[in-house]
């Protein structure tokens, strides 16, 4: 028998590590909004979808309309 509760629970989202290449830009974009900086810059938004830099190559984690990652960003101003 099933569990009544199974798909109504809360589910946490275990800690996510960077693959290969990927820039983990998490730790920065926390200590940005911090701040209070505003998105996006120089094709840069934080979010869940992963991509691949148009600069550098590298694979990272964006908004879905980025198309370079946060250290790539500031260099294409």
């Amino acid at each position: 028998m099933t569990d009544p509760n199974l798909f109504t629970r809360a589910r946490s989202r275990p800690a996510r590590r960077p693959l290969g290449d990927e820039v983990d830009n998490e730790p920065f974009v926390a200590l940005l909004v911090e701040r209070g900086f505003q998105w996006p810059i120089g094709g840069y938004g934080p979010g869940l979808y992963a991509q691949r830099c148009r600069a550098c190559g590298r694979s990272h984690t964006a908004d879905k309309g980025a198309w370079h990652c946060l250290p790539c960003a500031p260099r294409s101003l």
